[in-house]
């Protein structure tokens, strides 16, 4: 799918309309920042993967931070468990001054088979900087795991619901 290398902002749509989305990949040290209300909703097999590589190319970070009246939502256009493969925060996340930020999204409907394992949110990361923060969101309705973290370092998981995911919630 495409990459974004330079920032982009995304404002949300109005109401019931949304991205309708095939992979893309957040690089360049480039931030992909997603307003409140945002909704993604991915074909079969399509992901969002942020901070893919070593070198200036793959290095990304994504801002997704809703409220609670507008939640950030990334989802299947199935609106299926396993509809989508997943959102993926990789090694090289954060890299680029500051962690990604999950707040107040609802991730949901994911778990097509994504490198080693099928979740709603694959994180990998090899290396002890900032590279995630996750508060207040909802993973819910995954064909896999909820999360799937292999490789990583920790990253801070507060106030955040699990439910329906197939392997564990």
């Amino acid at each position: 799918g495409p990459s974004l290398l330079v920032s982009r902002r995304w404002n949300a749509l109005a109401p019931g309309l949304a991205y309708e989305m095939e992979s893309v990949t957040v690089g360049g040290l480039s931030t992909l920042t997603l307003d409140p209300g945002v909704v993604l909703k991915f074909r079969p097999g399509a992901r969002l993967e942020v901070g893919s590589g070593g070198d200036s190319n793959g290095r990304g970070t994504l801002v997704a931070v809703g409220t609670e009246a507008d939640p950030i939502t990334f989802t299947s256009t199935s609106g299926a468990p396993g509809g989508w493969a997943a959102l993926a925060i990789m090694d090289f996340s954060g890299l680029s001054g500051s962690p990604s930020q999950l707040t107040w999204c609802v991730i949901e409907n994911g778990g097509q088979p994504f490198l080693t394992a099928n979740s709603n949110l694959f994180v990998r990361a090899f290396y002890a900087n900032p590279f995630l923060a996750l508060d207040r969101c909802t993973i819910r309705g995954g064909s896999g795991y909820g999360i799937y973290a292999t490789n990583s370092t920790l990253f801070p998981v507060a106030n955040t619901l699990f439910e329906g995911n197939v392997n564990t919630d």
